[in-house]
């Protein structure tokens, strides 16, 4: 059982919900339901790779498939030593690794200076944040969001263009990116990969325009980018 001042990894794959890493428990990646992260593509083996702790640290070590695991474009040979905002990639799915290291009543995500990320508040229950999109995507953020319920505005100080995103209670109420707005730029905002972002709770919504939840957003965004590659 993890202490209270352990770190907390996690593993996000959207649209899914993140999944807590626990040290004593290794999660099983593959095509195959009964894996602790299934992956439905037919270039995932039916049990491709695992991530599991070894002493203070995760790995992620490919179990013989047959297109290989990669790390941050890298493939896999035997185990790799995991650290935060590594992408894996298995098939065409990625998954990508965070870790929040509480100290000082505060929890950090990421390593240097330039990409740290520094909440408020528990794991998964973050109020105030800031930090960089190398070291946790977009789509990571709004999964936090969404568990923790929270209400407030994600900024995101990208080029060309500033992103804004509104949430009530972990809901996305409202998205503007440029000229776009609402459902629109929402989409748009859920695929920015650079930036530096900061979340602020509380304050009001300008209006609202969007219906749906981060989930079904971070479904569709997937399906376009899917659709686009094709």
């Amino acid at each position: 059982m993890a202490m209270a001042n352990e770190p907390v990894a996690l593993l996000f794959m959207p649209p899914w919900e993140p999944i807590r890493l626990r040290a004593d428990k290794a999660v099983v990646i593959g095509r195959s339901p009964s894996c602790d992260l299934p992956v439905p593509s037919s270039r995932v083996s039916r049990r491709h790779a695992w991530v599991h702790r070894e002493g203070p640290h995760y790995v992620v070590s490919d179990l013989g498939s047959t297109n290989g695991t990669f790390v941050n474009d890298q493939r896999v040979h035997g185990s790799r030593q995991l650290k935060p905002g590594d992408r894996i990639a298995v098939g065409e799915h990625v998954i990508t690794f965070c870790v929040m290291e509480p100290t000082a009543g505060t929890i950090t995500v990421g390593g240097d200076a330039d990409g740290t990320m520094v909440f408020s508040g528990s794991p998964l229950g973050t109020d105030a944040l800031q930090g960089d999109l190398r070291q946790i995507p977009v789509f990571a953020l709004l999964q936090m969001l969404e568990l923790g319920k929270k209400t407030g505005l994600l900024d995101i100080a990208a080029v060309p263009h500033r992103a804004r995103f509104w949430l009530a209670q972990g809901r996305p109420v409202h998205a503007e990116f440029g000229e776009h707005v609402g459902f629109d730029a929402a989409l748009r905002i859920a695929r920015i990969e650079m930036g530096r972002f900061t979340f602020e709770p509380g304050g009001t919504t300008p209006s609202t325009s969007i219906t749906t939840t981060v989930a079904e957003l971070l479904l569709e965004a997937s399906r376009r980018l899917d659709e686009a590659a094709r």
